[in-house]
């Protein structure tokens, strides 16, 4: 189960419907890749497909989320909250494989350190 907080729900919400094209925004695509001032970041992003080897989440607040087999024990489990603050707003993310996080909220290291494929 992924958890979203109801203010990333809203802002998630928001995004999805701001974008002219409603169906290539059907799903919600959450991604680990290695980026950011430590290993790694969580990727975002609205897509219309979802591919074979996907999993795919139904999040009771109508928001469906997919995720590929390398991320998927990453993703699961993982909290979304979004704050906003002087310098604008980010989602932020909490998860028990996290062995530890930046200030920014955003880049971490694994407690499990298996290679995640690389951001294409």
């Amino acid at each position: 189960m992924i958890n979203i907080t109801e203010r990333a729900l809203a802002e998630l919400k928001r995004l999805k419907n701001s974008r002219p094209n409603q169906e290539e925004n059907r799903y919600l695509r959450i991604t680990l890749v290695r980026g950011g001032c430590l290993d790694y970041i969580y990727d975002l992003r609205f897509e219309a497909r979802v591919k074979e080897s996907d999993v795919t989440l139904a999040h009771p607040g109508g928001i469906t989320i997919v995720t590929d087999g390398d991320s998927y024990p990453y993703v699961e489990g993982v909290t979304i909250d979004y704050l906003e603050d002087l310098m604008g707003g980010s989602f932020q993310f909490k998860s028990i494989t996290m062995a530890r996080q930046c200030t920014c909220g955003l880049s971490f290291c694994l407690e499990n350190r298996t290679e995640v494929t690389e951001k294409s």
